[in-house]
């Protein structure tokens, strides 16, 4: 069943494919006649489809058995020889690049198709080499699902529909930066520093922020590891009342209802004023702050520390200027406007779609590879 490939052999150019193979070679026509076939794409596709799921059993506990490990390597040697294979008919068939309009380099799609084969080709010749980069490339091979793209015409519109709506939504892009660049400047003019405090929580000032102190006291936890108990006055004490009756105190006597209490903890710890992770102190860290925002996850808890905040010299006081939280809404208000303009962007993208997939039945050369731009 012909017309898998671009087009027949006779109406490819005279020069010969690799300066070798003539279209009349038996070799370069035997080659042709597979790669044009149909059903030779649908078992190619099968082959992809197969080596994807034999992936899925790669987990490191599944990997320790010896017998598992070899058996999958083996599968995936012999997928990579297959399309190895597949890649040599079609360059043989098509020619490299310089013999046709339409050899294999000429078209994205093949592009696409030899890099991931040669990917797992050097992964596998190198795999005795115990190198970090060598380990990269064996990853490259969660790249071969792509290659079912351009083997279903489907597939292909909507991949070209997407491309065809990136400069549309570049569009929508720096709109987005404009308002945060905008919203980042006007929250570093007024939350500037204002997010920082003593890592002791009894320091108000940044004056007072200095020296350093003995931590609070803390309460007995028990480790359930190790089996002991961090109280070590609990422990001192019941070996003074067992030293008194005249007994002994096993400290392995200790569990996890017996290990109660508090204690002073004496390590001395140097007072530092830092910022919280997210704060306006630069624009860097105000985009930042603002991408985490215009997320919609966990943005209340930016604009609590902006309520709280009283300046760069002073701690945090719960609700100091509940008039900050306006800027916080006056942000999130913008970032619904943009949803709205992605809102259009996407239709845009449907529309394409649309005008692409009609395009295809009556102009079915557009979906080979010049249109993947």
């Amino acid at each position: 069943m012909p017309g898998a490939g671009p087009k027949p052999l006779h109406e490819f150019s005279g020069k010969k494919s690799l300066g070798v193979f003539a279209k009349t070679n038996k070799f370069r026509v035997f080659c042709h006649k597979i790669v044009d076939d149909k059903q030779f794409e649908y078992l190619i596709m099968s082959f992809i489809l197969l080596s994807s799921f034999t992936m899925v059993f790669e987990s490191p506990k599944a990997m320790e058995n010896a017998t598992t490990a070899t058996s999958l390597e083996a599968v995936d040697v012999l997928f990579t020889v297959i399309f190895a294979l597949e890649m040599c008919a079609k360059i043989v068939a098509y020619g490299l690049y310089w013999e046709d309009g339409d050899s294999y380099l000429k078209d994205p799609w093949n592009c696409m198709d030899g890099f991931i084969v040669v990917i797992g080709i050097v992964g596998k010749a190198l795999s005795g080499a115990d190198l970090e980069w060598v380990r990269a490339l064996r990853t490259m091979r969660v790249l071969r699902p792509l290659r079912v793209i351009s083997r279903v015409p489907e597939l292909k519109v909507v991949v070209n529909a997407l491309m065809n709506s990136l400069p549309g939504l570049g569009n929508v892009l720096m709109v987005c930066l404009l308002f945060w660049i905008i919203f980042g400047i006007l929250g570093m003019q007024l939350f500037m520093g204002s997010f920082s405090r003593c890592d002791d929580g009894g320091v108000e000032t940044k004056a007072d922020c200095v020296d350093g102190w003995v931590n609070a006291t803390k309460d007995a936890a028990w480790d359930s590891v190790a089996k002991t108990c961090t109280n070590p006055s609990l422990i001192a004490n019941l070996t003074a009342t067992a030293i008194a009756s005249g007994t002994t105190f096993a400290v392995a006597s200790l569990n996890i209802t017996t290990c109660v209490g508090s204690y002073d903890e004496t390590l001395f710890v140097q007072r530092t004023w830092n910022s919280d992770d997210t704060n306006f102190d630069n624009i860097l860290n105000a985009m930042r702050a603002l991408f985490e925002m215009s997320t919609t996850e966990g943005w209340t808890s930016v604009m609590y520390a902006g309520v709280d905040a009283r300046g760069p010299e002073l701690a945090p006081s719960r609700d100091h200027q509940p008039a900050a939280a306006f800027f916080f809404v006056a942000f999130e208000g913008t970032c619904c406007i943009s949803q709205i303009q992605r809102l259009f962007a996407n239709t845009r993208l449907t529309l394409s779609f649309l005008y692409l997939s009609h395009r295809q039945f009556l102009h079915p050369e557009s979906l080979r590879g010049d249109h993947f731009e």
